[in-house]
């Protein structure tokens, strides 16, 4: 019989399974921890996102106005602004907004740019952090101020520097007029050194010129037997070069006469040959003519002698037509002879006319070869003839050539002594126009007085002139200045409609679970390294929902929801761990509730970030260290 208090008790632990089972939303609720998002700030080109754990996020990407949107799974705002406005020249605002209760809590961060540009999205323990590019208008203005900076410094340096040329010109010139009287003085002096110095060189001159004649003389003379005897070795060496060339002349007529002797011997002895082969031929077509003629006639007398017996036997009555056979056989044996005859006939003038063919074939090839070969040797005393020729004429040609060198040299020997000669009327010309000279420098000095005094009145024009062109300089700067306010003005109001299209945007952009509802495929699974970074791509048929997290083995998971893998090809493991990178082993898979994970085996735990642009979602690992 069962106990009271045992059922009581049964009772009791029943009710509390069915209402674990009941309610087990309850239970997951109480252990989720929201995620509480309590700042989100602009710091330079980032921007931060703070809350109290790791971020689970997706992120995409809107146009028209440009803008990216980052939704942050099982968070909430806390004490966040709905709404900050920046223009800084490339972000124009930042929204909040939240989506959902509990577990199913969505925080949302919309970001309004300028225009279209690429984000670099990482976590930082408990921090989001977006990095954007540097706004090229800001690099470009800050260079402007820059180059404007550097061409005012350089206008001061370049004024400066005129200054001190003109000091130094100034200077230089009251030098060179000091200079120029004591050469005057110095002049005058050496004038009258040279006078005296003259007088002795015409002595000396006179001097030089008769010795100069005399070796002139002389050297005529050497050049004269010198001539001589160079004509007479040329002459002699031509001689040699004669007899040498008749030598080798006549060696060639008895070489040429000996070959043809050895043709015609050649000839004759292949004559003899074919005669004597045409004549064995001709005898042993005689033997084997008479060898068949006999054999054939001791066959016929055999076959005579064996019908006469075979008739004797015969019958009387058979006699004359064994008679007629015998002159009908006797007639075909004579036909059959005579046509051998012909036949044999014919053989014999056929072998003939090939031996006299060949016979003729053979002395055209031998008188080919013959006619070739004196060419060949005509050719060879022809080019000898030449080569003779040639070198008659380079020695005539270098003979000439050294006839005209020295020529050659006797020509710039005199021109020499007359360079000599010009060079002294020179020098007694250019005293004269020293004398003149002397004269033309007090006007000189009169001249460089009026040149000073131009001079000064070109330094005031130039500061005039310095003194209008600063005053343009300041009106132009003043013109650029109220330009860049207009201009400024004109952003200010192009940040201004870009801010109302940001707040039109961020109220027509849809909520997470109305962007979950289309169904998306995945379409590509690839790998790629870089320098140790680690880059996962997965790309969808459309922009899909996701987060990353890890499980307990310290795997990275991505699962993207409402999703299914197209291709069995896009379910197989990537084998990364030949590379050198953190990423291991890459694992899609498709789960039963339409969505897909993907874990990401790591070597080492590193950082990592991911961030989707339009259908693909891309998941950088850094590098180990």
């Amino acid at each position: 019989m069962p106990q009271p208090g045992r059922s009581v008790r049964r009772f009791a632990v029943c009710v509390l399974v069915l209402a674990l089972v009941a309610d087990p939303r309850a239970m997951a609720q109480d252990r989720v921890q929201l995620n509480s998002i309590s700042k989100v700030e602009i710091k330079g080109l980032t921007v931060e996102i703070s809350g109290t754990r790791r971020p689970n996020f997706t992120t995409f990407t809107l146009t028209d106005p440009p803008r990216l949107v980052i939704d942050i799974a099982e968070a909430v705002l806390a004490g966040v602004p709905p709404e900050q406005k920046i223009g800084n020249g490339t972000v124009t605002a930042i929204k909040t907004q939240s989506f959902g209760s509990d577990s199913a809590a969505i925080a949302r961060i919309v970001i309004g740019f300028e225009k279209e540009l690429e984000t670099d999205i990482a976590t930082s323990g408990n921090q989001l952090i977006v990095k954007l590019p540097p706004d090229p208008k800001e690099t470009a203005r800050a260079a402007a101020e820059r180059l404007e900076a550097e061409k005012a410094a350089k206008k001061k340096l370049e004024e400066e520097q005129r200054l001190a040329k003109e000091k130094a010109a100034q200077e230089a010139l009251a030098a060179k007029q000091a200079l120029e009287a004591e050469q005057l003085a110095a002049k005058l002096k050496a004038e009258q050194e040279a006078q005296a110095k003259l007088e002795t060189e015409r002595a000396e001159k006179a001097e030089k010129e008769r010795l100069a004649k005399e070796e002139k003389e002389r050297l005529a003379k050497e050049k004269a037997e010198l001539l001589a005897r160079q004509k007479a070795e040329r002459e002699e060496k031509e001689r040699l070069a004669r007899e040498e060339l008749e030598k080798k002349r006549l060696e060639l007529e008895a070489a040429k006469q000996q070959a043809e002797a050895q043709r015609l011997a050649a000839l004759e002895a292949d004559r003899a040959e074919k005669a004597r082969l045409a004549k064995e031929a001709e005898l042993a077509r005689k033997a084997a003519e008479a060898e068949a003629a006999a054999k054939l006639t001791a066959e016929r007398e055999e076959k005579d002698r064996l019908a006469r017996e075979k008739m004797a036997s015969a019958e009387r009555a058979k006699a004359e037509a064994e008679q007629k056979l015998r002159l009908a056989r006797e007639e075909k044996l004579a036909r059959e002879a005579a046509e051998r005859e012909a036949k044999a006939q014919a053989l014999r003038d056929a072998e003939e006319q090939r031996l006299a063919d060949a016979a003729e074939k053979a002395r055209l090839v031998a008188e080919a070869k013959a006619r070739k070969k004196h060419e060949a040797e005509e050719k060879k005393r022809q080019e000898e003839e030449a080569k003779l020729a040639r070198a008659e004429t380079k020695a005539r040609l270098a003979r000439e050539a050294r006839e005209a060198r020295e020529a050659e040299e006797a020509r710039k020997r005199e021109a020499l002594l007359d360079s000599k000669r010009t060079v002294e009327e020179r020098r007694l010309e250019a005293a004269k126009r020293a004398d003149a000279e002397r004269v033309v420098a007090a006007e000189k000095a009169a001249e460089k007085a009026a040149e000073k005094a131009a001079a000064k009145a070109a330094a005031e024009k130039s500061a005039a002139e310095k003194a209008a062109a600063e005053k343009i300089a300041a009106e132009k700067a003043a013109a650029e200045k109220a330009r860049l306010a207009a201009l400024e003005a004109e952003k200010q109001l192009e940040r201004e409609r870009r801010q109302k299209e940001l707040d039109v945007a961020a109220a027509n952009t849809p909520p997470p679970a109305e962007l979950a509802k289309g169904a998306s495929r995945i379409t590509f699974v690839g790998f790629k390294q870089d320098n140790g970074i680690g880059r996962i791509f997965l790309r969808t048929s459309a922009p899909a929902k996701y987060s990353v997290g890890e499980d307990t083995q310290r795997n990275v998971v991505v699962t993207l929801e409402n999703t299914k893998i197209s291709l069995p090809n896009n379910q197989r493991m990537l084998d990364t761990s030949f590379f050198d990178t953190a990423v291991s082993l890459v694992r899609p898979e498709e789960l039963d509730n339409d969505s897909v994970r993907v874990t990401i085996s790591l070597k080492r735990r590193v950082g990592y970030r991911a961030s989707q642009t339009g259908n693909e979602l891309t998941v950088e690992f850094e590098r180990p260290d």
